[in-house]
């Protein structure tokens, strides 16, 4: 990691190095919470998305903080700082479209695992993974607003997953345009097929069923995404061989 004198990790000054090994570099530092000097110990940067070494690390660091001895150090703290990617999904399978819930506390994920397309879901910090649907996941998933359901598209219609019941229902007889679609706070965006590639932008209301045309996004590709107040689109529009990317404002 290389961590130069001055620079900052967390509330820890950098004042120099120590010393490097194979299962970490260690540093001086100050913690100017607390003014004491203190040695900081981190994982080299090649090894902090194995999650074996990330495991024998904080190992370690349970074993030196249950030993008293005038010869080995107390361990203040053991922490992460972001910025390396870890592994969150350990079964097998391909696992593509993620999407974090509301609360930010699970994330959901497309997986074939199982031999079909489901959506599953796994805590944000990792643990266990769970099925929500079975033989749905073609496209991503959305929750709604308030965190009830998950919305999402199989064969190209739009569905919806009760997160307390498990019902599911169907919201649109219309053919979804890649199965795109996004959530606002005031219901569910789309595009409705078109072989002429000028698919027609929805608003769907789920509560009521209300289903009514907004306008033709002319080119439309394979994106869209709504703020969160309904009043700003954003969709990829095919320009020859690329996309660019396009943005409607106040449009409602």
């Amino acid at each position: 990691m290389a961590l130069a004198s001055g620079s900052k990790l967390g509330p820890y000054e950098i004042l120099a190095p120590l010393g490097a090994g194979g299962m970490g570099e260690v540093y001086k530092a100050r913690d100017p919470r607390l003014g004491r000097e203190v040695a900081i110990k981190v994982l080299p940067v090649d090894r902090l998305s194995d999650d074996k070494t990330r495991r024998r690390f904080l190992q370690e660091a349970r074993a030196a903080s249950s030993l008293n001895h005038p010869n080995i150090v107390t361990i203040h703290e053991v922490a992460a700082k972001g910025g390396a990617p870890r592994r969150l999904t350990m079964g097998p399978g391909d696992e593509v479209v993620p999407s974090f819930s509301r609360d930010g506390r699970f994330v959901y994920f497309s997986t074939d695992r199982t031999g079909s397309r489901d959506f599953w879901r796994i805590p944000a910090t990792g643990g266990t993974e769970e099925r929500i649907t079975t033989g749905a996941a073609t496209y991503r998933a959305l929750e709604s607003i308030d965190g009830r359901a998950l919305y999402y598209a199989r064969d190209d219609r739009l569905y919806e997953h009760s997160l307390a019941t498990g019902v599911v229902r169907q919201l649109t007889k219309n053919c979804v345009h890649g199965g795109i679609f996004d959530v606002a706070a005031d219901g569910i965006y789309y595009a409705e097929c078109d072989e002429d590639m000028k698919p027609r932008l929805h608003h769907l209301d789920p509560k009521t069923g209300r289903d009514r045309v907004l306008g033709v996004a002319d080119g439309l590709g394979f994106s869209l995404a709504v703020s969160p107040d309904g009043r700003t689109i954003l969709f990829t529009k095919i320009v020859g061989f690329g996309n660019d990317l396009m943005m409607i404002d106040n449009f409602r």
